[in-house]
């Protein structure tokens, strides 16, 4: 018997056929399973963004809010460093009142001795 080239047996081409669709189907389902990934992988991705996001805005306002109370704490320093001068001031003028007020009793008193002293 003749034959011509190649020497294929039906049931082999069935075989290959066969093996063939198999590893189709398995290279479909391992695809499927790589987008699947792909899509949560996505999902995560965006999710921590929009997370990284919020964690910048609250960052930028913890910065406004510090910076806001820095402001106002010195401010507060501001006005107590003016309150303590003006109560210095305060003092001193009390100080410089009641030394008058001393020095003008015993001037009155003087007075009143030379007043009585001429009476007599």
């Amino acid at each position: 018997m003749a034959t011509t080239g190649t020497n294929i047996h039906p049931d082999t081409n069935k075989c290959a056929s066969l093996r063939l669709l198999q590893k189709k189907r398995e290279l479909r389902e391992v695809q499927e399973l790589l987008e699947a990934e792909r899509v949560a992988f996505v999902r995560k991705r965006e999710e921590l963004n929009r997370i990284e996001s919020e964690l910048h805005e609250k960052h930028s306002d913890l910065l406004r809010s510090k910076e806001k109370a820095s402001q106002h704490l010195l401010q507060n320093d501001l006005k107590r460093t003016r309150a303590e001068e003006r109560c210095a001031k305060e003092k001193q003028l009390c100080q410089e009142l009641d030394s008058d007020f001393a020095r003008l009793n015993e001037q009155e008193a003087e007075i009143e001795t030379r007043r009585r002293d001429r009476k007599c």
